[in-house]
């Protein structure tokens, strides 16, 4: 089975947590049976993308720690914000007239 992760917001907590599974990859795979691919990056500093091929995290962590851009990341769709990313990962489900109103 192959997961897609999405990272909303890439600090810290989340460049330590990225790099920590790309560690662990092949022991995942072996135990679990599961293999992941990053599809997706949201931060509010160093920009916001998506890929279908699949976001590289070690190379995404390095280009946050410099001060980059993560669209300057190959084979990467800039987007305008974090929602913008859910929205393209979710097939429009984050629209503000899909939500219940509470009544």
């Amino acid at each position: 089975m192959e997961l897609s992760l999405a990272f909303i917001g890439f600090g810290n907590v989340a460049r330590a947590f990225a790099r920590m599974l790309i560690e662990r990859q092949a022991a995942i795979e072996v135990k679990y049976g599961v293999r992941f691919k990053s599809t997706a990056i949201a931060t509010a500093h160093h920009g916001c993308i998506t890929s279908t091929a699949g976001i590289d995290l070690l190379e995404a962590a390095a280009c946050v720690e410099r001060g980059g851009k993560l669209a300057e990341l190959p084979e990467s769709l800039d987007v305008a914000d974090a929602l913008s990313v859910i929205n393209r990962l979710c097939g429009g489900a984050t629209r503000d007239d899909a939500l219940p109103t509470g009544s």
